[in-house]
């Protein structure tokens, strides 16, 4: 199970949402001295906010100990990219099939379409995929 530390920041309408607090990564990224560390701070300037479930009723302003289920992130994953990558793929084989290399732009075209919808769709109304406020952070 993966976990980390983190900030709610927003409790509205019964969705939950926190910040991480804490980066991850070596205590070399910690100090920011690594590419990893300048590159994540070059494209993610912005605190991200993530939804949680929230089953022990955090508020905003807690420290909290989030969890993702093991192999949640690795399916979401292969549900975001790979899965419109492959129905991109076979778009593209049958549209040149069919028409040739004007085909194989349209298939891959409408395959990036589709598979998007039908990631959004597989993806939609999975609560359970969501990583979840295990306990509060209490300080050692």
């Amino acid at each position: 199970m993966l976990e980390t530390r983190a900030i709610v920041v927003e409790q509205s309408g019964g969705r939950t949402f926190v910040r991480a607090s804490h980066t991850g990564g070596c205590s070399r990224c910690q100090g920011g001295e690594c590419g990893s560390a300048k590159l994540s701070r070059l494209f993610c300037s912005k605190p991200r906010q993530f939804e949680v479930t929230n089953a022990i009723d955090a508020r905003p302003g807690e420290e909290v100990l989030v969890s993702i289920a093991d192999g949640a992130l690795l399916r979401s994953i292969a549900l975001v990219y790979l899965l419109p990558l492959g129905v991109i793929i076979a778009g593209a084989l049958i549209g040149s099939a069919i028409w040739g290399e004007a085909g194989a732009i349209l298939g891959a075209l409408i395959g990036l379409v589709a598979g998007f919808l039908l990631a959004r769709r597989m993806a939609a109304g999975s609560v359970s995929r969501l990583p979840s406020i295990s306990c509060r952070w209490l300080p050692e």
